[in-house]
């Protein structure tokens, strides 16, 4: 499964363009994600408009989510609307297992960060999933 992220800035110079874009790539079982929201020049309007299935928490609110009460109402009011308009939800910079925990009694569902994962090459996660489908393959017999 392939998530692409979007940025409102780029989608609104030509909205339609951008909608009928995403609805092909979505009937070919790719998924997006509108990145940054709840910073610059994000609206409600457009997000009801594009037809996305998550949206990032921009890490403005993640990085001090432990130490600043706005932060905690701003990304609790994200899940939210997520929630009730069926969009999932991505925190960015979950940088350490004490955010991820506050981020997951928020309701919010995945977390980008290096409290998750470390960046990697896309060689890496190449070979990482090479190693797991020889494993699979073993496991199941040789094949003759």
């Amino acid at each position: 499964l392939i998530t692409f992220e979007i940025t409102e800035t780029i989608a609104v110079l030509n909205l339609a363009k951008a909608i009928n874009f995403v609805r092909e790539l979505r009937a070919m079982g790719c998924r997006f994600a509108l990145d940054d929201f709840g910073t610059g020049t994000n609206s409600l309007k457009n997000l009801t408009n594009l037809p996305v299935d998550h949206i990032k928490i921009d890490g403005s609110f993640v990085t001090d989510i432990l130490s600043n009460p706005q932060s905690v109402v701003m990304v609790r009011a994200i899940v939210s609307l997520a929630r009730d308009l069926g969009i999932g939800t991505v925190a960015e910079y979950a940088e350490n297992k004490r955010i991820i925990e506050r981020l997951r009694d928020l309701g919010v569902q995945y977390a980008q960060g290096y409290g998750v994962e470390k960046p990697r090459t896309f060689r890496d996660v190449l070979n990482e999933l090479s190693v797991r489908e020889s494993q699979k393959n073993a496991a199941l017999g040789r094949e003759i």
